[in-house]
C-alpha cells in the first residue's frame, strides 16, 4: 500500500521532525475512562465518536465487521444494529471482559493490531480513535488492511486543526496526531471524510477528527 518509513511517523525524520515531539505509548483504562465520561457528561461516548459510529452503522448494513480498539464495546453495539456479524476486539483483556459482560450477544476478542492481522478476515475493519494511541502506526495500518476484504475505516484527530497541540499532542495518551497529508502519503487513495456527515474533504481541511476510508 506504499506505506512510508516508520521513522517519518514517529517524527524522527520528515518535514515535521524538528518541531513535533511524540508522546510515549501509554495504556489507557477504558473502563475507568467510561465511568469518568458518564459522571461528567452522562454519556460514555464523545459526541464526535457517537456521530462516527452512527455514520458507520449506516454504511455497513449487511456487512461482516471487525472492530479494532473497541474498548468497552459501546461503539461496537451501535455497529451491531446494522452489521451482518461483528466482532469487537481490543488489546486489553479486561476491556474485552467488561464489554462481554455489557453485551453478551456480541462476540469480543483480544487483538493487538501492531503484532499482525486478525485470525480471520471481515468485509470491513473499523478503528475509531485508535491509531493516535499507537507508536508503530505503519504496522497497525498494514494489519488493519490485511484483515479486511473490502474496506477499512479509521478515525483520528487532524493536526491541521490549530486547537490541537502543534508541538506535541495535548492528550498525553496520544503518541502522535497526524495531518491528512501524512495519512494520504502513507495510504495513497484513501478518502478523507468529515466526522459528522462523511462528506469527502480535501487534505487541507482543518476539521477534526477525520475518518479515512481505504479499499482493502
Amino acid at each position: 500500500m506504499g506505506l512510508a518509513a516508520v521513522d517519518f511517523w514517529r517524527g524522527t525524520k520528515g518535514p515535521d521532525a524538528v518541531t513535533y515531539q511524540c508522546n510515549p505509548e501509554r495504556h489507557i483504562d477504558m473502563v475507568q475512562e467510561a465511568f469518568g465520561r458518564f459522571r461528567f457528561s452522562r454519556d460514555v461516548l464523545l459526541p464526535e465518536q457517537r456521530a462516527i459510529y452512527g455514520n458507520l452503522a449506516a454504511e455497513l448494513v449487511g456487512e461482516t465487521v471487525l472492530e479494532a480498539g473497541c474498548g468497552c464495546g459501546f461503539g461496537t453495539a451501535i455497529l451491531a444494529q446494522t452489521a451482518k456479524t461483528i466482532i469487537g476486539t481490543d488489546v486489553a483483556e479486561h476491556h474485552v471482559a467488561f464489554a462481554q459482560v455489557l453485551y453478551p450477544r456480541i462476540q469480543f476478542d483480544t487483538w493487538d493490531i501492531k503484532q499482525g492481522p486478525y485470525v480471520g478476515q471481515a468485509d470491513v475493519v473499523v478503528a475509531v480513535e485508535v491509531i493516535e494511541h499507537i507508536e508503530d502506526v505503519e504496522a497497525a495500518i498494514r494489519n488493519l488492511i490485511a484483515s479486511a476484504t473490502k474496506r477499512v475505516y479509521f478515525s483520528s484527530p487532524n493536526r491541521n486543526n490549530k486547537g490541537l497541540g502543534q508541538g506535541r499532542p495535548h492528550n498525553n495518551f496520544h503518541v502522535k496526531e497526524y495531518t491528512p497529508e501524512e495519512i494520504i502519503e502513507t495510504v495513497p487513495g484513501a478518502d478523507i471524510l468529515a466526522w459528522d456527515t462523511f462528506a469527502i474533504l480535501e487534505p487541507d481541511t482543518d476539521i477534526t477528527p477525520l475518518v479515512y476510508r481505504i479499499d482493502a
